[in-house]
């Protein structure tokens, strides 16, 4: 049976990648999950396809589809790419109309601290009230080191995610931040993104967008490029994205809502980073709000000369 679908939206990477590949025989099919198609071209790099219910993203081509991709694709389907559509098997894309789903980023120069203070006071408040199973490899940091709480089910793998981002933010406080520092993170946990990539991914995403964090963003980046293969081939994408100042629309939508005093869209924002993977969006979530309270500290001690009242 041929599936015949119309697409939504791409971002720049995922049309240069289709323009440049006509007729290519050297694609194939890297993994198929529920939600996205995931294929390698001959230079490495993974590029997604996902239905409607995922955000945009780097390196990303979202459909107008709501079934699950796993009922009628297999990893051995052949992918044709042609003038104006994609043949994955047997579906068929058709790129005819869709819109450019741009994530650009802002530097931050002028804000108020306060509202990024009471904004990280409301996600104190909703970090504590998760369901079962939506804890994450950085959550029981968090609580433990910024709110006192301690979790009872914390595992073996929340007990070393623990140890090593208080190494990571002890060396940052320090002023000693060192490749180490970061290869103690980098494939640190389970799942297609684990929960190191994702905090390390979290804490660049906010940092990044302030100029005085630039000489340590640019850091932390040389120190990952040389781990992209340490870690699964998809979370080294979403780390290379980074590397790249590129993030998803749900993970820039949480960054940018910390700027503004309007608590239902930070909630919104902090809901749909939620939705991101099993803990995925949880493990980013710490890293955001790591990144602003160093900034936030670090600002502080110099005088707040860039900042607002």
């Amino acid at each position: 049976m041929r599936y015949k679908i119309g697409a939504l939206s791409w971002d720049k990477d995922f049309k240069d990648f289709f323009e440049s590949s006509l007729n290519s025989v050297d694609i194939r099919i890297h993994s198929v999950f529920n939600r996205v198609i995931n294929i390698c071209f001959k230079d490495g790099i993974l590029y997604t396809i996902g239905n409607k219910y995922i955000d945009n993203a780097p390196y990303t081509l979202r459909l107008d589809f709501e079934e699950n991709f796993k009922d009628i694709i297999n990893k051995e389907d052949r992918i044709t790419i042609r003038k104006d559509s994609i043949m994955i098997g047997e579906l068929e894309i058709s790129l005819t109309d869709l819109s450019m789903g741009e994530n650009e980023r802002k530097m931050i120069n002028n804000f108020s601290t306060s509202n990024i203070r009471d904004n990280i006071e409301i996600f104190n408040i909703l970090i504590t009230k998760f369901d079962e199973g939506k804890g994450g490899g950085c959550r029981a940091y968090y609580l433990q080191n910024f709110l006192d709480i301690y979790v009872k089910s914390e595992g073996l793998i929340e007990r070393e995610v623990t140890k090593r981002i208080q190494c990571f933010y002890k060396d940052l406080k320090e002023n000693k931040l060192n490749e180490n520092s970061i290869k103690r993170l980098v494939g640190l946990g389970v799942g297609l993104t684990p929960s190191g990539d994702d905090f390390l991914t979290g804490f660049l995403a906010s940092t990044g967008v302030f100029d005085c964090n630039r000489n340590l963003v640019n850091k932390i980046r040389n120190f990952i490029y040389p781990l992209l293969s340490s870690t699964t081939d998809i979370s080294g994408a979403m780390l290379k994205a980074a590397i790249e100042d590129k993030y998803r629309e749900y993970l820039n939508e949480f960054v940018y809502s910390f700027f503004e005093n309007r608590k239902e869209e930070f909630v919104k924002a902090f809901k749909n980073l939620l939705t991101i993977g099993s803990s995925s969006g949880t493990d980013m979530s710490v890293g955001v709000i790591l990144g602003f309270i160093y900034t936030i500290e670090r600002t502080e001690e110099k005088g707040g000369v860039l900042y607002g009242s």
